[in-house]
């Protein structure tokens, strides 16, 4: 078997993984009772397949997990399926993953943070495109107003916690691969 088919088959491995993974996360849904849209550690999900896949992977696990939700798998909080998502009010949410993925990605290899606050601010631009995303489509059914209100607002804090987890995982991982490499060295 050539190099070229096992990377590409583990790519595609870990797109997988990648997918299932953000199934598996999107079960610790909370519902907010005047909003349609539950709070979930998705986007720390999503920092996470970002900062351990190439955008394009990252991009990809996202859309087989958007594909596995329009097949009617039960990949939403709570074990919910729905194979009509695109036309929910979480849409622009779900569609907002598929470009922070691949931005988010893509600006961790590009400047390669060696600081915390770097990465946070990489992060925060995930949370940022999520937020934002899927504001303006929950806002085209409700008004800017609500939408900003029920959307974006009351997301704001576990926002912040999720960003700075990221970046403390990101931190803690850049940390363990140096002492690895260093270990090599000896």
């Amino acid at each position: 078997m050539n190099q070229s088919v096992k990377i590409k088959g583990l790519s595609f491995v870990k797109m997988i993984l990648g997918s299932l993974f953000l199934a598996l996360i999107a079960q610790f849904a909370f519902p907010l009772s005047f909003t349609t849209i539950p709070i979930t550690p998705q986007t720390l999900g999503i920092s996470i397949l970002a900062g351990v896949l190439s955008p394009k992977e990252a991009f990809c696990a996202v859309l087989l997990y958007l594909l596995q939700a329009s097949f009617g798998l039960s990949v939403f909080g709570g074990g919910k399926s729905d194979p009509a998502w695109l036309f929910s009010s979480k849409a622009g949410y779900l569609l907002g993953f598929l470009f922070s993925s691949y931005l988010v990605s893509s600006l961790l290899i590009q400047y390669r943070p060696k600081y915390f606050l770097k990465s946070w601010l990489i992060f925060a631009v995930n949370e940022s495109v999520v937020l934002i995303t899927g504001t303006v489509w929950l806002s085209y059914s409700i008004g800017l107003e609500k939408g900003f209100t029920k959307g974006m607002l009351p997301f704001f804090p576990g926002a912040l916690v999720k960003i700075t987890i990221a970046a403390l995982l990101f931190k803690t991982a850049r940390s363990c691969i140096k002492l690895k490499e260093s270990y090599n060295e000896c």
